[in-house]
């Protein structure tokens, strides 16, 4: 009876990565090509090769192209395709991102609602005052409009800083951290987009004006007698 002895082969550790993954740290290690051929006795054949592409959205239309070329018994597959669990957690974790947001901003908005009809109701007598010195429903509605404008443009500018600054010190000092047997990596990412601060402060920005036109609105139709006695 004979027994097949497994290859054996002492390597150098030279090195020790970290992606933040524990699924992949835990199990994936990298080697020379040469060394592991001669582990498995595969001379100079290897068993995949990976391409690596310029713009990840052409993935599948390159992998496709591959397998027409080359046909059975060789398969191409996407980097989506081979690690589609992480994937899919990355996608089910953004969609509910623009419902937390629009939670966001129309709470925001339901805040600028009440500090302006609070505005109108402390401001009731000096509404009244104006209107009765010839201040048309037209000027009382600007008045309030611009402190809603007002109010706007400085929330936005303060919360673009705040989480500017967060993003910032996120990406440089990763204070953040996560569990990363549960969620595939160390630290909580982040990735900096411009356009992502201007689309949000855009919406931001036209949802806090109409939220100020319903007070601008009521302040603008009261009656300047009821006003001044009530006030």
């Amino acid at each position: 009876q004979t027994s097949i002895a497994p290859n054996v082969i002492a390597f150098v550790i030279q090195g020790v990565y970290e992606s933040g993954m524990s699924e992949y740290d835990d199990v994936y290690l990298f080697v020379g090509i040469p060394s592991v051929q001669q582990l498995i006795n595969f001379n100079e054949a290897v068993t995949r090769f990976e391409v690596m592409v310029s713009d990840v959205e052409m993935s599948p239309e390159i992998s496709k192209h591959i397998m027409d070329v080359l046909g059975y018994p060789f398969n191409a597959r996407t980097l989506f395709q081979l690690y589609r669990n992480l994937f899919t957690w990355i996608e089910l974790q953004k969609e509910p991102i623009p419902l937390i947001l629009g939670l966001i901003i129309a709470v925001a908005a339901v805040n600028i609602i009440g500090t302006l009809l609070m505005l109108v109701l402390e401001k009731r007598k000096q509404v009244g005052i104006l209107r009765s010195l010839g201040a048309s429903a037209r000027d009382i509605k600007r008045i309030f409009l611009m402190n809603g404008t007002i109010i706007a443009i400085v929330g936005i500018l303060l919360g673009n800083v705040f989480a500017f600054s967060v993003c910032w010190l996120q990406l440089e000092y990763q204070f953040f951290s996560l569990p990363s047997t549960i969620y595939f990596m160390k630290t909580v990412p982040i990735y900096f987009k411009i356009e992502n601060f201007a689309i949000v402060s855009l919406i931001s920005f036209v949802m806090c004006i109409i939220a100020a036109y319903i007070p601008a609105r009521l302040a603008s139709k009261l009656d300047p007698i009821k006003a001044i006695r009530l006030g």
